[in-house]
C-alpha cells in the first residue's frame, strides 16, 4: 500500500503558499492506485466524513487519511461513524462523553 502526497505542492498562490482544496489529492492517488494496479492511501482535506467514504466507496483509494482533521478532533473517526449511521462501540467510558450510559 502506497501513501500518496505531493507534499503540498501546487501553484504558489498570493500568500505565498501552494493552493489546496478539499480532496486536491484525490485525483493522483486515483491514477497511481490505477496505474500501479495496488491499493493507495488518499489525503488532502478529507475531513468530511461523506467526501473520505466515497474517496473509498468509489475505489478511488483504499484508505482516507485525515490527518489535519485527527489533529483538530481526536474523536475525528467516532464522530465520522455516527454520521454516516454506522453502529459504533466505544470503548470503556469513552460512551459518557458522548451522552451513552
Amino acid at each position: 500500500m502506497f501513501h500518496v502526497s505531493s507534499g503540498r505542492e501546487g501553484p504558489i498562490l498570493a500568500h505565498g503558499r501552494p493552493g489546496t482544496h478539499v480532496a486536491y489529492q484525490v485525483p493522483m492517488a486515483r491514477e497511481i492506485r490505477h496505474a500501479l494496479n495496488m491499493p493507495v492511501i488518499a489525503v488532502g482535506r478529507l475531513d468530511e466524513p461523506t467526501l473520505a467514504n466515497a474517496v473509498v466507496g468509489n475505489e478511488e483509494a483504499g484508505l482516507a487519511a485525515v490527518g489535519r482533521g485527527m489533529l483538530r478532533n481526536p474523536y475525528w473517526a467516532l464522530e465520522a461513524a455516527a454520521e454516516l449511521g454506522k453502529e459504533i462501540q466505544y470503548p470503556g467510558v469513552y460512551g459518557l462523553g458522548f451522552g451513552i450510559k
